[in-house]
């Protein structure tokens, strides 16, 4: 080997050996760290153990409170007394615990007080001493760890005081007499218990009475409450200041960017000058709301009247995303799944005008491929159309639909005007087509349809998808004067009515019914579309049997259809663990040739058991039915959607 040669591989070692350096050195680095932090991290672990050890644990105790089990001041002590609300988390000293017994005596003391027992008494023991016994809080330290502490908390109602005399003071200023606030609007009268919550809820309806006749500023400054202890009594004057009455003066709407300023006045519920009243300030806010446009609505009254005695209001809002999307699914047994997607816009051309389209395929794998339905819907509602409170709809629907009572291709279309007669009783009326190619038992029919629909709804529930409580009622009665093709004129009926029993009183368990009846007029079986005619079975209607599984069925098995129906649910709606519920449930209905049910045919009848889930957005409803009459080849049938039943 010669020099030169060594030289070459000397100079490869060492270029090896000096990159390889900094790793080395980092290596070596991090183990010098490691090893300097070892035992810091050991010292720090014995710093938290020894400061766990240090922390006293807690002191448990054992409360005894002496009072009447069928007293009804039990509960509000258990909902008052720190010693029952924390018991799972006992104090940390004997201090604690000290404060923990005092504070509960003047507790029980103000509760006792706020139910009209002003003579009571409460007195405690902690290990049968007193808490201001002489050394008392050594003996607790003393104790060993985790050994309970007895604490007695005896209560002494004594006896109940009434109400003596009931005084109204009203203030110098104010009109004499003021006729708008009525003899009765206290709601307690001499004798009754004297609760404070009473006197509270006194003073509240005096100043609603007050602002419903116009003082928007009404109030009860004070109030002298003396109390008898010989008598048993308490003697209350209220001091009133009602305040001057108002007109109303100027609306302002802030917040509302992209809505039409003129559109939102015509929106207001009042008249400049007319009589104040908070109901009209509701009325403005339900008004806003009812738009869809604004996510919140916050209505403000001035603090002090203009000059000329009239208050100005203002109203803040919050604008929703003007577009929107969503999807929507469900599920039947007998029908398989069908999908939804839609888009929309809440604000087409400035005066909260709805646009939304919608496609929807159905009857997905439980069918054959020529068995899907599609549809492609389209709707528009522009609100205040011509008056105030009156909104005109339109609709356009291209679809096709493979029940198993027909096959049909067509087109639908509709012009509705919905008007608001009250907080609870809307009607609408319009026109309707539709054009159709409908294919039933071998033959194809072709048909024009010209209705003129009338509706009418009544609605006093507490919820669109969830009702709890209130009842609902809609009917609708279309003629349809102009037919074309294979139909002729009819009339056709539909009236259905839930009601919903707010069992428990707070939404978990409510009784839920529901009734529907239908009828078709002037005109045969025969001569009334297949599409017109009255059907029954499924999860809208009866479950336990397929979609259209009730009623009469032709020579080949498929659903015939009626002029008639009648149909009946009840369900008991339980509601658990806060977003859980269960609801056994049964339905019963039949489909009827004649034009009203003669019960010629068999009234089928279905029951179940469902779940549900509840989402912000309504109920997820799982439902498992079954037949109780009839011959049916699907014993069990399922329905998955959103939004209770009915």
């Amino acid at each position: 080997m010669d020099q030169s040669a060594t030289a070459c591989i000397e100079s490869g070692r060492y270029r090896r050996w000096a990159g390889a350096l900094p790793g080395a050195l980092a290596l070596a680095l991090a183990l010098v760290l490691v090893l300097a932090a070892a035992p810091m991290v050991g010292h720090a672990q014995d710093t938290e153990e020894a400061a766990e050890a240090e922390e006293p644990p807690g002191i448990p105790v054992e409360l005894d409170l002496v009072l009447d089990e069928d007293s009804p001041l039990r509960s509000a002590l258990d909902d008052t007394l720190v010693l029952v609300r924390r018991a799972d988390d006992p104090p940390a000293t004997p201090l604690g615990l000290l404060r923990r017994v005092t504070g509960d005596i003047d507790l029980a003391l103000q509760a006792l007080r706020s139910l009209g027992y002003y003579a009571g008494q409460v007195t405690a023991t902690i290990d049968g001493r007193p808490p201001d016994a002489p050394g008392l809080v050594e003996d607790l330290r003393a104790r060993p760890a985790g050994q309970p502490v007895a604490v007695v908390l005896a209560v002494v109602p004594g006896p109940l005081y009434v109400f003596g005399t009931l005084d109204i003071d009203m203030a110098a200023d104010a009109p004499p007499p003021l006729p708008e606030l009525p003899g009765d609007i206290l709601q307690i009268a001499p004798g009754d218990p004297a609760r404070a919550s009473d006197i509270l809820q006194a003073e509240a309806r005096m100043v609603a009475a007050l602002r419903d006749a116009g003082h928007p500023y009404a109030d009860v400054p004070s109030r002298r409450a003396v109390v008898d202890h010989d008598q048993h009594t308490m003697d209350v004057t209220f001091s009133v200041d009602p305040g001057p009455t108002a007109t109303f003066g100027s609306v302002t709407i802030d917040g509302a960017d992209s809505v039409d300023g003129e559109f939102l006045a015509g929106r207001v519920p009042f008249e400049r000058g007319a009589p104040y009243r908070p109901g009209a300030i509701d009325s403005l806010r339900q008004s806003l709301g009812d738009l869809d446009v604004f996510s919140s609505v916050r209505i403000e009254e001035a603090p002090q009247l203009n000059p000329d005695g009239t208050l100005d209001v203002s109203a803040t809002v919050e604008e929703r995303p003007p577009r929107f999307i969503g999807f929507g699914a469900g599920y039947a047994t007998s029908e398989g799944i069908d999908a939804t997607v839609y888009w929309g816009h809440r604000n087409l051309f400035g005066e909260a005008e709805r646009l939304r389209i919608e496609a929807t395929v159905g009857r997905l794998l439980e069918n054959d491929f020529d068995e899907i339905e599609y549809s492609l819907e389209a709707t528009f509602a522009k609100p205040d159309f011509l008056l105030t409170g009156q909104s005109l709809h339109l609709g356009l629907a291209l679809l096709e639909e493979h029940p198993d009572a027909y096959g049909r291709t067509g087109l639908e279309g509709s012009a509705l005007i919905a008007r608001t007669y009250s907080d609870e009783i809307s009607y609408s009326y319009g026109i309707t087509f539709e054009a159709s190619e409908i294919e039933s038992d071998g033959e194809t029919q072709r048909l024009g349809l010209v209705g003129v629909p009338l509706g009418v709804r009544f609605d006093s529930t507490d919820s669109l998808l969830d009702p709890t409580e209130g009842l609902r009622l809609d009917f609708e009665l279309t003629p349809y004067p102009l037919a074309l093709g294979d139909s002729e004129p009819f009339v056709r009926s539909e009236l259905s009515a839930s009601g919903y029993y707010d069992l428990a009183g707070d939404g978990t368990l409510v009784l839920a019914a529901r009734s529907r009846l239908g009828s078709i007029l002037l005109a045969d079986l025969d001569a009334v579309p297949d599409t017109q005619r009255f059907y029954a079975g499924g999860g809208g209607s009866v479950r336990g049997f397929p979609f259209q599984g009730v009623g009469p069925v032709d020579a080949s098995g498929d659903p015939l259809g009626g002029r008639s129906l009648v149909e009946a649910s009840l369900e008991l709606r339980w509601r658990f663990w806060g977003d859980f519920g269960l609801v056994p449930f049964i339905d019963a209905g039949g489909v009827f040739e004649s034009s009203f049910p003669d019960f010629s045919g068999d009234v089928d009848v279905g029951a179940g058991l469902g779940m549900r889930y509840y989402t912000p957005i309504g109920p997820l409803r799982v439902d498992i039915a079954t037949p109780l009459t009839g011959d049916n080849d699907d014993p069990v049938q399922l329905y998955i959607s959103i939004g209770q039943a009915f």
